[in-house]
């Protein structure tokens, strides 16, 4: 009977040391899935906060580019009447002493 006694010790030490193993490995995977989806996730997120960043800038960039073009026809605008106003003025006979720049 003790060699039964015997035999029966490893068989369960090694039925139980199996049954650890598994369920260890049970929960690294829960583990490991849950990282994983935890990073996809974060990745989708960056990526659209990325993608919508990239649109803002483009309507700042549009923005801008309509802001300088608006300021250069209004600065072309003002010089052309800033000669027309001199060549009037000049034109008339007046006073040099009066120049606008």
């Amino acid at each position: 009977m003790e060699q039964n006694r015997s035999e029966r010790v490893p068989s369960a030490d090694y039925e139980c040391r199996s049954s650890f193993q598994n369920k260890a490995h049970q929960v690294l995977s829960s583990i490991s899935d849950k990282s994983s989806q935890e990073v996809l996730s974060y990745h989708d997120e960056t990526t659209k906060n990325y993608k919508e960043t990239i649109k803002n800038l483009q309507r700042i960039n549009e923005t801008v580019a309509f802001i300088v073009e608006a300021m250069d026809d209004m600065q072309d605008g003002l010089e052309h009447k800033l000669n027309w106003l001199t060549n009037f003025v000049g034109g008339t006979g007046q006073e040099k002493g009066f120049e606008i720049f």
